[in-house]
């Protein structure tokens, strides 16, 4: 006989997660922190596969995404990776984060949602404002990247709401580069590259924006 307060397979193992996730201070270094921090991501994901209600997915998505956060912040901070490793990385804290988003519906405290939304925009604009920064300093294109991004995230099955801000994010960033390149009288094409990318992610902002359901007055 089950009993009622019995803890699922996917609870077990993502519990085990978190003892390794605990263990993963910020202030260790990075080889350390990155090992362990994978070992809750393996035991995270682990937990994502057995899920067989929301809550239990929504916990697992939201530990990944923490865990992959965590790696990011501990580059932009320390200059622990590579660019290639910060959009790898970065990629999937994003892909995570708006993941636990979509299973949003298991919390009723709404403070809750709002703060947990809060936290992933942040992410998301500390990881694109960081990509841009090294990416000129090193004056590596990034474009494709970010389009990459921009499009895994787009397919996702998340609140359109979610796509329309982050497409607007990203519109933003391009828009202000090719205005910097403008001013800066570098060549013009420069300028129509960033501007076109800007307009594709207002395109894909708009797309979104007309798929989002606002609830009817009454």
């Amino acid at each position: 006989m089950i009993e009622l307060n019995q803890k699922s397979k996917s609870d077990n193992i993502r519990e085990n997660g978190n003892i390794l996730f605990a263990k993963a201070d910020i202030n260790l270094c990075y080889s350390i922190l990155k090992e362990r921090l994978q070992g809750a991501i393996n035991m995270y994901e682990q937990a994502l596969k057995f899920a067989t209600i929301n809550i239990e997915r929504y916990k697992a998505s939201k530990n990944i995404y923490l865990s992959y956060a965590k790696i990011v912040s501990k580059h932009i901070y320390s200059n622990a990776l590579q660019l290639s490793d910060i959009i790898f990385y970065g990629r999937y804290a994003l892909i995570y984060a708006f993941k636990t988003i979509s299973y949003l519906d298991v919390i009723l405290d709404k403070a809750t949602i709002k703060t947990l939304k809060k936290n992933i925009f942040f992410l998301a604009d500390e990881i694109l404002l960081y990509l841009n920064e090294i990416s000129s300093q090193k004056k590596i294109d990034i474009t494709q990247d970010l389009l990459k991004l921009h499009k895994e995230i787009f397919y996702l099955d998340i609140d359109d709401s979610i796509i329309f801000l982050f497409s607007l994010k990203i519109s933003k960033k391009y828009l202000l580069k090719g205005i910097d390149n403008f001013e800066n009288k570098q060549p013009l094409k420069v300028s129509q590259s960033n501007f076109q990318n800007s307009l594709e992610m207002a395109q894909s902002a708009l797309l979104s924006l007309k798929k989002i359901k606002l609830p009817q007055k009454h």
